[in-house]
């Protein structure tokens, strides 16, 4: 490749880091993380209407944002 070497070098190693930091965010789903599964709203929202379908009048309040994201 000649000239090339030093820039398809750091292209392909730039690709293997990204990998690597992708793989590290995705690694773990329910650590409740920004880039988790939102457990916490899920079994909530499960809870809120389970409760709302038996007419229990005990229903808590669904889980809100921090900044856009739910944990």
């Amino acid at each position: 490749m000649g000239l090339l070497t030093p820039l398809a070098s750091t292209l392909v190693s730039f690709i293997f880091v990204s990998l690597e930091s992708i793989g590290r965010d995705i690694e773990a789903p329910f650590e409740n993380t920004v880039h988790d599964t939102p457990m916490s709203q899920l079994s909530r929202t499960i809870e809120i209407n389970l409760r709302e379908s038996m007419g229990d009048e005990r229903v808590p309040r669904d889980v809100s944002s921090i900044d856009g994201f739910v944990y």
